[in-house]
């Protein structure tokens, strides 16, 4: 139902950090002080809802919210927001994606569940999967606006669906990997190529974890490719670590992910990978990290908790804090260009981005 549009303009400063690629880890450069006003962004909040797990630009121009209590949630450029019981499943990890159909696909993280298809009017109709593509992970929209998905576990049977404007088909198989599980974070890149996710292994001594990830080609061969920010002499498989997710090709061409992990005995170390086609990293340590999308301005924009990033295709990094109080769940694109936030209250945020 709709409910009444509450708007609060506040001005964010900024500090700068700017980080240097290179074999190991990027050391950060000084930043400005913590109030330094180096430039600022506009921001309007609007009521929205709680326990948001993606958002997505409808093809009716709306902003479009999934959350982990089986909801849908659809929010117009004017602040209007109307909610819908998905009905399908109670709660869990949802993905949402804009369909090729004129439909938003939505799918939940429980074994049992089928796939979403939603209408722009909220009406919501059950789609089956598989069983060896459920539960469904991830979905993800490819170049050419058909979405994809993962499914299923890595260590058994699993694979990659496609949703095309004639339905869902079981697209290609995933090769099983060793520290085998879920399968998170998708991205199809220009080429035709999916990038999964894996569980990843960390460092022995005091090193950092590393990052795994399969690229599996049109034809279906897996390639497998790693990053390990501090090196990979004293890589282990003792220890699965937490995934990368999501997953962002970038405007270069690039794939993008966070990178972090508490190391023993060590602080909390967060960072940035972008890797070329070939899979060769390149590695930005500058703060945190959590949610990442691609602005319409060319560069990855980041959010987590109280602050969000701009980072260009060189790898620079511009961070702006959030007002007290405001702590950023998601972030996306929305479809009037401008980055949005979902944030921990309930309330969306819209930024407006600085020329």
């Amino acid at each position: 139902m709709s409910c009444t549009l509450t708007i609060r303009r506040v001005v964010l400063a900024s500090g700068v950090l700017l980080s240097v690629a290179c074999g190991g880890i990027a050391a950060p450069r000084t930043a400005p002080a913590k109030d330094a006003a180096v430039e600022t962004l506009d921001v309007l909040l609007f009521d929205g809802v709680k326990n948001v797990t993606a958002m997505v630009a409808g093809p009716d121009g709306n902003l479009w919210l999934a959350t982990s209590d089986g909801t849908i949630a659809r929010l117009t450029m004017a602040g209007e927001i109307d909610v819908f019981p998905i009905g399908l499943w109670q709660s869990g990890y949802t993905s949402l994606a804009r369909g090729p159909d004129g439909y938003l696909w939505c799918s939940s993280d429980c074994s049992d569940c089928p796939l979403a298809r939603v209408a722009t009017d909220g009406t919501i109709t059950e789609v089956s999967v598989e069983d060896d593509l459920r539960p469904v992970w991830c979905l993800t929209n490819a170049p050419d606006g058909s979405v994809w998905f993962s499914g299923g576990y890595l260590g058994g049977e699993g694979g990659l669906g496609h949703i095309t404007a004639n339905g869902v088909e079981r697209a290609r198989t995933v090769t099983p990997v060793d520290c085998s599980g879920p399968t998170p974070a998708l991205a199809m890149d220009p080429d035709g190529n999916a990038w999964l996710s894996v569980q990843g292994r960390v460092l022995g001594g005091d090193g950092y974890p590393c990052i795994e990830l399969l690229r599996i080609a049109p034809d279906g061969q897996t390639t497998q490719h790693e990053a390990c920010p501090g090196g990979t002499s004293k890589c282990t498989r003792d220890h699965c670590c937490e995934v990368p997710d999501p997953l962002v090709i970038g405007s270069d061409g690039n794939l993008w992910f966070r990178w972090g992990d508490a190391v023993p005995y060590r602080e909390y170390v967060t960072g940035i990978v972008r890797m070329s086609p070939s899979g060769s990293p390149s590695y930005f340590r500058f703060g945190s990290s959590d949610r990442m999308t691609l602005g319409p301005d060319g560069n990855i924009w980041s959010s987590f908790g109280p602050s969000i990033s701009r980072i260009t295709p060189s790898g620079d990094s511009t961070y702006f804090r959030l007002p007290d109080g405001v702590i950023a769940q998601q972030i996306a694109t929305g479809p009037d260009g401008n980055p949005w936030l979902a944030l921990k209250d309930g309330r969306v945020a819209r930024v407006s981005l600085p020329q």
